[in-house]
């Protein structure tokens, strides 16, 4: 199958901040928040008071213990009150500046820190306005493209018709081959790459779906590429079957590209099998082949991934994406160490299935 990467039940990773709490840090870190800051103002003021009260308070036991005062003249009283207050209020001067310098610290790692969250926001928002005028530009380009790639493949196969009544002409067909192989690569690679944006804004039409119905169909309407690449396709059903609640238009576009992966893993041909079965909540659809399977099963859903050299790594990610859409679940794996890959793909019942 295509080698285009979540697995079924994977997380959403997210990237957060660790705000640790900062009650009693005499040190501010990088991590500090308004929140934080807000709950130390709270309360900040007891330790800048309390420490004055503190100081004060020791001053003068300790001064009174060194230079008693009523044991001299009045004159030398006063002098020794004034040297206590002088001696106090140096120290909680002191004790105060440190308070502010510690305060001031706080405050300006929280202001660095939002500066740098400001100036990030400010990117991340430039960098999005950015890829979405890219996107849109894209789109519009590779609608522009798939018109003339049309075109160019009705041309090719015209001329090809005409080269096969002329005299000579078929020494010129392995050039109109290469260049009809060519122009349908580069349309299937457009249409892929046009399918998956659409997926993003995708809308559903919501519906009971005969899945087992829809996959006979679908492997009907292809028989005949499936002739011409040598591929037999297996639609096994083990029980009897509900109905899935899903688009149909969505769904045969899953099936369509899970067996032209499938397909293309198989260059010489083989057996794709198309296994359908059920559990409590929803309708379990497999599709797996012959061929040598994923060298990287975690990675084959991520778009633009392939081993390919003429792949799009876009036949997966589409499948993922819509069957998401669904409320779905999908994993790629490998059948065996030997080879062949499997995708599944798990969706909900319709209301009312038994």
């Amino acid at each position: 199958m295509a080698r285009s990467g979540t697995g079924i039940f994977s997380s959403t990773e997210a990237s957060g901040v660790n705000l640790a709490p900062t009650a009693g840090r005499a040190v501010p870190r990088e991590g500090e928040t308004p929140e934080s800051l807000l709950r130390w103002f709270r309360y900040g003021w007891l330790p800048l008071v309390g420490g004055s009260v503190a100081i004060a308070v020791l001053v003068m036991v300790g001064c009174e213990l060194v230079m008693p005062i009523g044991r001299a003249d009045a004159a030398s009283d006063r002098l020794l009150f004034v040297v206590r207050a002088i001696l106090a209020s140096l120290l909680m001067a002191t004790w105060a500046g440190f308070y502010v310098l510690y305060a001031r610290r706080r405050i300006r790692a929280v202001y660095q820190r939002l500066r740098r969250a400001e100036l990030a926001l400010a990117e991340r928002g430039w960098r999005a306005e950015q890829s979405i005028g890219m996107g849109a530009l894209s789109r519009i380009l590779a609608h522009e493209i798939r018109n003339p790639l049309n075109g160019m493949a009705l041309n090719g196969a015209l001329l090809k018709r005409k080269l096969a009544r002329m005299p000579g002409g078929e020494e010129l067909m392995p050039l109109v081959d290469s260049l009809a192989q060519e122009t349908a690569r580069l349309a299937h690679l457009v249409s892929d790459y046009l399918a998956y944006t659409q997926t993003k804004r995708i809308e559903l039409s919501l519906e009971p779906v005969d899945l087992e119905s829809l996959a006979r169909q679908l492997v009907e309407e292809q028989r005949p590429i499936l002739e011409s690449a040598n591929v037999v396709v297996e639609i096994e059903r083990s029980r009897e079957l509900p109905r899935a609640l899903a688009d149909v238009s969505k769904l045969r576009q899953v099936l369509h590209n899970l067996l032209r992966n499938a397909i293309e893993a198989m260059p010489a041909g083989g057996h794709v099998r198309v296994k359908l079965d059920r559990d409590d909540a929803a309708v379990l659809l497999s599709v797996s082949d012959d061929g040598p399977g994923f060298e990287e099963p975690q990675a084959v859903l991520r778009p633009f991934y392939t081993t390919k050299p003429e792949g799009s790594g876009l036949g997966l990610a589409i499948v993922r994406d819509i069957v998401r859409a669904h409320g779905g679940e999908i994993l790629a794996r490998n059948v065996s160490a030997k080879g062949g890959a499997e995708v599944l793909v798990r969706l909900p019942l319709s209301e009312g299935a038994a």
